[in-house]
């Protein structure tokens, strides 16, 4: 087992095949190896290969279709789809005014895909008509996709808890 200053930090000067590892010693060093990141410039001044912009995107950074459709220019296109959904609001957290307003305008405020626009609508104390044009492969694809944005608002921005989601209509967009 190796203790806290008993570490040298090796160069590979000395022809062990161990270059820039920890190695544990009898002797504490007051040497520090300076740390440098991948791209970046190494100790003797040259420039290591593979920096990040040549890698190309990080894995899951790169736009996802909708629930499981596939990518456009494959057999399967996405298509626009116009859907008519009831929201049932739980009664606690309790509806105030401000709340409501507050879901509406989450979701008339939603963005990005598959959505492509969005209007909410009280109807009576705690049930709401939200209206959505969404792009998806499918009729149920689009469905999916509306009660998350539906959820996502009500939860993180409209603060409502939402007892039931019905999609009540969808339409293929002319």
């Amino acid at each position: 087992m190796v203790r806290a200053g008993e570490l040298k930090v090796t160069s590979g000067a000395e022809g062990d095949g161990v270059r820039g590892a920890m190695r544990g010693t009898g002797v504490a060093s007051s040497e520090v190896a300076p740390v440098t990141g991948e791209g970046g410039k190494r100790r003797d001044g040259h420039e290591r290969p593979g920096g990040l912009a040549e890698r190309g995107p990080v894995p899951g950074s790169v736009p996802q279709p909708a629930a499981g459709c596939q990518r456009p220019g494959t057999p399967e296109q996405l298509r626009t789809y116009k859907l008519t959904v009831r929201v049932i609001a739980e009664l606690y957290p309790p509806l105030s005014n401000e709340r409501r307003w507050a879901f509406q305008n989450a979701i008339a405020l939603s963005r990005g895909r598959p959505l492509i626009r969005a209007a909410a609508r009280w109807d009576k104390l705690d049930e709401a008509t939200v209206t959505i044009e969404c792009q998806a492969c499918d009729a149920m694809a689009a469905a999916e996709a509306a009660r998350g944005i539906i959820s996502r608002a009500a939860g993180f921005t409209g603060k409502i808890g939402v007892r039931d989601i019905k999609v009540t209509r969808i339409a293929p967009s002319s």
